[in-house]
C-alpha cells in the first residue's frame, strides 16, 4: 500500500510539472501575440510606394510588408561605398495612429540600380534622406521631391540629366545636396538662395553653365563646396567671404574674364583650398598661409604674379602653385625641404639656389625665367635644354609599366610610383606630374576590372596624373620626328554598372600646340580595354627637347568607380626620327640650312646688283637719260 501511494504521489507531481510548463508556454505565446499585435506597422501607402520604387529601380530581394521594419530587413550592409539601409522611426505620438512607423531614410549606395528616378519617393511623406550614390539610374529629378522634409539628397555618380529643379530650393530642411558626376544642364536656380541650412553642395563634372551666383553667400552654414570642371564662368562672387564655416572649397576651370583673388580671410576653418584655373590675377594674399587649419592648397594654372609669401612656409601637406607667373627668388624653405609635397613648376623665378635636377617630390621644372647662364641647372630652365651635345634620336616608354619588348621595340621602364606633383628623370627622358588625387594615391594605373585587353602588352598599365602630366624627350637631335601616343581605358568596367559610368576627358599638346581636345579614350576606341594609337607624323625639334603635355580641365567624373580615377592617362610613347640617323643632319635641319643659305645668296646678289657689280645699276641709270 505504501508503494502504491508513493507511485501515485510521483505521478501527481509529474502531472503538476507538465501543467505548469503548459501554462507558462501558453502565457508566453499569448504575450508574444499581444506584442506582435502591438508592433508598429508601416502605412499601406508607404508599402505601395516602396514596392513601386523596388520595381522601377529593379531592386532584388526586397520583401516588403507593413511589418518589414520590425522584421529586421532595414539593414542589408553598412560598408561604404556599398550600402543598403532603410531606417524607420516609430511615430508613437501620432494621435490617429500611435502604432505607425514611417520610412525616414533610404540609402542604396553602389547597388548598380537601373531605371528612371522614381517619383514614388514623394509618397514616403516622412522621408528625410535619399542616398542613391553610385548607381546606374537615369531620368530627371522629380519636382515633387520638394514636398519631402529632406535633409540629404545624394544622387552622385548616376546618369541623371536635365536641369536641376528650382523647386528643390523650397526644401528648407536640406543640408546635403550631392549631384556630381551626372549630366545636368542649365544653371544653379535662383531659388537656391533659400537653402540656408546647406552644409554640403557638390556639382563637379556636370555641364552646368552661367555665372557662379551671388546667392552662395546665403549658405552660411556650408562646410563643403565643390564646383570643379563645370561650364560655369567667373568671377567668384564677393559674397563667398560670408561662408565662414567652410572646411573644403574646390572651384576649377572657370571661363570668363580675369579676376582678383577672392577674399577668404574669414575662413579660418579651411582645410582644403582648390582654386585651379580660375583666371585669378595678382599676388597671393599673405593671409592664406596663416589660415590655421589649411592642409591642402592648389592655386595652379592661374595668372598669379609677385613673390611667394613667406607665410606659406606653414605646415601644409600639399601645395601647388604650378603654371603661374610668380617671380622673385624661389624661397630656400622650398628647395631645402625634400619631405614636403610642393609644386612650383612653370613659373618665372629669377633666383633658385640649391636646386638639383634629380627625381623629387618638390617639383621645380621650368620654374626659372629665361636664362642662358650655365650656373643654372638645366631642369629649371624653360624647355629643359640639353647640357651636352644632343645625341638621342628615338624613344620608347612603357608608361606606368616595366621594361618590355613589344612590336619589335624595347620600351623603357616607367614603373616608379609617383607622389603628388613629382619630377622623375632618366638619361633620355623625364616626366613632370602636377596635382594631388583626392585619395592621395600614386600615378600608376592597372587593369582594374580584369578586362580582356585588345592590343600590345603596354596597354596593361598606364601612367596617370591628377591635373597635368608632361613627358620630355631629352637631348634629341634637331629635326622632324613621328610621335605615336598609345591609350587604353583600363580603369572603368565594360558592363551596365556605375563603374562603367566614368568619363575621362583631357587635352593633349605636343611642343606647345594642342593636338587633342576633350579627348575621351573610351569614346574614341569604342569601349574600354581597347588599345588605340594617336599618331602625329611631323613634329619638329628645333632645340633639344620634345614635350608631350596631357592635362585635365576638370571635365568628366572624378569619383567613379571611386576617388582618384580621373585625370590624363597614357599607356606608351613612341618617338622615331623622320631622317636617316647615320647620314649627319636631319632632313629638317638640312631644309632649314638650305632655305637660310638660299635667302642669304639672294641677298648677296641683290647687294651686288645695287652696287652695279652685275651691270644692273648701269642699265638702270641709262634708262633715266
Amino acid at each position: 500500500m505504501e508503494g502504491v501511494c508513493g507511485t501515485a504521489a510521483a505521478v501527481s507531481k509529474k502531472m503538476m510539472s507538465i501543467l505548469l510548463l503548459v501554462y507558462l508556454v501558453s502565457n508566453y505565446f499569448a504575450d508574444y501575440r499581444s506584442v506582435a499585435q502591438n508592433l508598429p506597422l508601416v502605412p499601406q501607402q508607404e508599402v505601395l510606394a516602396l514596392e513601386a520604387i523596388s520595381t522601377k529601380l529593379q531592386i532584388k530581394n526586397w520583401k516588403i510588408s507593413q511589418s518589414f521594419c520590425s522584421d529586421g530587413f532595414v539593414n542589408g550592409g553598412s560598408n561604404d561605398p556599398i550600402l543598403t539601409n532603410i531606417t524607420c522611426n516609430n511615430n508613437a505620438t501620432h494621435i490617429t495612429n500611435p502604432n505607425a512607423t514611417h520610412v525616414t531614410n533610404i540609402q542604396l549606395k553602389g547597388q548598380n540600380l537601373t531605371g528612371n528616378l522614381p517619383a514614388e519617393f514623394t509618397d514616403l511623406t516622412f522621408l528625410q534622406e535619399i542616398d542613391l550614390t553610385r548607381n546606374y539610374i537615369s531620368g530627371t529629378i522629380p519636382t515633387t521631391f520638394a514636398n519631402l522634409p529632406l535633409t540629404n539628397l545624394s544622387l552622385l555618380g548616376n546618369r541623371i540629366n536635365g536641369s536641376i529643379p528650382k523647386e528643390i530650393g523650397d526644401i528648407a530642411t536640406l543640408e546635403g545636396l550631392l549631384l556630381s558626376a551626372n549630366s545636368f544642364t542649365g544653371s544653379i536656380p535662383e531659388e537656391f538662395s533659400k537653402l540656408k541650412n546647406l552644409t554640403d553642395f557638390r556639382i563637379d563634372g556636370s555641364t552646368l553653365s552661367g555665372n557662379i551666383p551671388d546667392l552662395i553667400g546665403n549658405w552660411t552654414k556650408i562646410r563643403r563646396l565643390d564646383m570643379q570642371g563645370t561650364s560655369m564662368s567667373g568671377p567668384i562672387p564677393s559674397t563667398i567671404s560670408q561662408l565662414i564655416n567652410l572646411e573644403e572649397l574646390r572651384i576649377s576651370d572657370l571661363t570668363g574674364s580675369d579676376m582678383k583673388f577672392p577674399d577668404l580671410q574669414t575662413m579660418t576653418k579651411l582645410k582644403y583650398l582648390v582654386l585651379r584655373n580660375c583666371l585669378i590675377t595678382g599676388p597671393i594674399p599673405d593671409y592664406i598661409g596663416r589660415l590655421p587649419s589649411l592642409k591642402t592648397l592648389d592655386l595652379s594654372f592661374n595668372k598669379l604674379s609677385g613673390e611667394i609669401p613667406a607665410s606659406l612656409q606653414a605646415d601644409l601637406d600639399f601645395m601647388s602653385l604650378s603654371n603661374n607667373s610668380l617671380t622673385g627668388a624661389l624661397p630656400v624653405w622650398i628647395t631645402n625641404n625634400g619631405n614636403k609635397k610642393i609644386d612650383v613648376s612653370y613659373n618665372n623665378f629669377n633666383e633658385s639656389s640649391g636646386v638639383a635636377c634629380h627625381t623629387s617630390s618638390v617639383n621645380l621644372v621650368s620654374s626659372r625665367s629665361f636664362t642662358e647662364s650655365n650656373l643654372v641647372d638645366w631642369c629649371v630652365k624653360k624647355d629643359l635644354p640639353c647640357s651636352t651635345s644632343p645625341k638621342n634620336h628615338e624613344l620608347f616608354i612603357n608608361c606606368g609599366g616595366s621594361r618590355i619588348t613589344a612590336e619589335g621595340k624595347e620600351y623603357e621602364d616607367d614603373s616608379t610610383r609617383a607622389d603628388p606633383s613629382y619630377f622623375f628623370v632618366t638619361e633620355k627622358w623625364a616626366y613632370s606630374s602636377t596635382g594631388v588625387f583626392m585619395n592621395n594615391e600614386g600615378g600608376k594605373a592597372n587593369n582594374s576590372f580584369s578586362l580582356d585587353l585588345n592590343g600590345a602588352e603596354f596597354y596593361k598599365t598606364a601612367r596617370l596624373a591628377p591635373i597635368s602630366l608632361k613627358y620630355y624627350g631629352l637631348c634629341l637631335r634637331k629635326g622632324s620626328y613621328k610621335v605615336r601616343l598609345h591609350f587604353a581605358e583600363i580603369m572603368f568596367s565594360d558592363d551596365q554598372t556605375f563603374s562603367s559610368l566614368g568619363r575621362r576627358i583631357f587635352n593633349v599638346a605636343i611642343q606647345g600646340k594642342e593636338v587633342l581636345t576633350d579627348f575621351n579614350i573610351k569614346e574614341k576606341a569604342g569601349g574600354v580595354g581597347i588599345g588605340i594609337p594617336e599618331e602625329f607624323p611631323e613634329v619638329l625639334v628645333n632645340g633639344s627637347t620634345l614635350e608631350i603635355h596631357l592635362y585635365w580641365k576638370g571635365k568628366g567624373t572624378n569619383s567613379i568607380p571611386d576617388k582618384g580615377v580621373y585625370g590624363p592617362l597614357i599607356s606608351a610613347i613612341e618617338i622615331t626620327p623622320n631622317f636617316n640617323v647615320s647620314t649627319g643632319p636631319s632632313i629638317g635641319a638640312i631644309v632649314g640650312i638650305g632655305a637660310a643659305s638660299f635667302v642669304f645668296f639672294l641677298l648677296i646678289l641683290e647687294i651686288l646688283r645695287m652696287k652695279g657689280c652685275l651691270g644692273g645699276k648701269d642699265l638702270e641709270d641709262k634708262g633715266k637719260i
